[in-house]
């Protein structure tokens, strides 16, 4: 027969916690949220580039020419690499 001493099982137990409550939180809140209509949405935005011929060159040209426009136009900077 195994035997649990009562630290292990305390132990065990908030552990088991630390990562259940979080969780059913979770479900609870968002679970409301969506019963009373709150649904969330997002927004997108599409940009139509204007080329007068196809853009070619090294990646740190087409870099470099991304970041002027991005602040002609006051838009962020993303963050990451660029990559082609």
């Amino acid at each position: 027969m195994i035997t649990f001493n009562r630290a292990f099982l305390v132990k065990s137990h908030m552990a088991l916690a630390a990562f259940i409550l979080p969780v059913a939180l979770m479900f609870f809140i968002t679970g409301a949220l969506y019963t009373w209509g709150e649904k969330g949405s997002y927004d997108t935005e599409t940009y139509k580039l204007q080329l007068r011929q196809p853009m070619q060159g090294n990646q740190s040209w087409l870099s470099q020419k991304l970041i002027a426009k991005l602040e002609l136009r006051d838009i962020e900077i993303p963050s990451g690499m660029a990559k082609i």
